[in-house]
């Protein structure tokens, strides 16, 4: 079974992302763990699978999305929701893309993000995330991020 992986927001983290997904699909771990890029999306356009499989790097991918369809959050989604096992990567900051993951959750796709969106904001949207991803079958939640631009701001509270 291949992990298919849609990036939301292809920036300088979901460039990189991108970066490292086109490397791994030459790698020699793909064959035991087969995880494809299946979708980016930013604010202008977005492309699927058929397109991405001619991409062979962030250049290309760049010119790609110049010409891309025109952005559609809700059918982006909704693509990956009935193909099988799906991760949506939020790469963005933003707050209307964070609030996405409970529609995201319920079609079975997981998210993982370094977005503090969905989780330092609204409780109840808080709330609504954790009560979706509790189920031990799927889908899943998995964040992480940096406070302060990477200074050790968490362990120094500690310390106090």
């Amino acid at each position: 079974m291949t992990l298919r992986v849609a990036i939301v927001g292809p920036g300088l983290v979901g460039a990189a992302l991108v970066e490292q997904l086109l490397a791994y699909r030459t790698s020699s771990q793909y064959a035991s763990l087969p995880i494809k890029l299946a979708g980016v999306i930013n604010t202008k356009g977005m492309l699927f699978e058929d397109a991405l499989d001619a991409i062979g790097s962030i250049a290309d991918l760049q010119s790609a999305m110049a010409s891309a369809p025109a952005s559609d959050l809700e059918q982006f989604t909704a693509a990956f929701a009935k193909n099988g096992p799906a991760v949506v990567v939020d790469c963005t900051s933003s707050d209307s893309v964070a609030a996405k993951y409970p529609a995201w959750l319920r079609q079975g796709l997981s998210v993982v993000t370094p977005n503090k969106k969905g989780f330092s904001g609204p409780q109840s949207l808080f709330d609504e995330i954790q009560a979706l991803s509790q189920n031990p079958a799927g889908p899943y939640v998995y964040h992480e991020s940096t406070v302060g631009a990477g200074l050790p701001v968490l362990s120094t509270l500690n310390d106090l």
